[in-house]
């Protein structure tokens, strides 16, 4: 919860604090029997089970959110590409970028075309790509140059171009102008002047 700075310092610090941790406490234990009701009454709609799955992120219970939507693959196989997003996003969240990207790759399976999981697959490509150059920004002159510098700068620009087929199919169902950007910076790295000139 937000620590408002004034108020930390002044003679309400402890009872502030408190109070937010009862709050949460609360909010933490009304959540199995609100859950428990919810798939009682309305055990396969996908709405509410994005709630239910909300309320456990909210209350930090990303382990929870996992296995309620890994159950729920197996129960609704028809909303299966939001699961397999969903737990993308749980797993990237946890720094667990290879389950991330593999069920962004199962989201995709599904749909090729799947917007946001083009979007977070490119994305990751490019964060790794970018690690690689911070890497290669700390390396002398010499490493840079020298066998393993080259290796790793090949290894990034690697990744950079990966990304761009994601982008691409991301791009085609949502014209986002920040995504058009991070394009034409793409095109223009690998000299890719038809795509370039293309992009609308």
């Amino acid at each position: 919860f937000y620590q408002e700075p004034v108020l930390m310092t002044s003679a309400y610090r402890d009872l502030f604090l408190d109070t937010c941790n009862f709050l949460f406490d609360t909010y933490n234990r009304l959540i199995p029997p609100l859950t428990a009701k919810i798939e009682k009454e309305f055990p396969k709609d996908p709405n509410l089970m994005a709630q239910e799955v909300n309320l456990y992120i909210s209350a930090k219970r990303q382990n929870e959110a996992i296995a309620k939507l890994t159950e729920a693959i197996e129960t609704d196989p028809s909303n299966a590409k939001l699961y397999y997003f969903n737990l993308g996003i749980l797993h990237k969240q946890l720094n667990e970028d290879a389950k991330a990207k593999d069920y962004f790759q199962k989201s995709l399976k599904i749909d090729s075309l799947a917007e946001e999981s083009n979007y977070m697959m490119g994305l990751m490509l490019m964060e790794e790509g970018d690690a690689i150059n911070k890497k290669l920004n700390k390396m002398t002159y010499q490493q840079s140059i020298s066998p393993a510098g080259k290796k790793e700068e090949d290894r990034r620009e690697a990744l950079y171009r990966k990304a761009i087929p994601y982008f691409e199919k991301s791009y085609r169902v949502n014209k986002d102008p920040k995504l058009k950007i991070q394009l034409e910076e793409l095109y223009k790295r690998f000299k890719m002047n038809d795509k370039l000139s293309k992009l609308k």
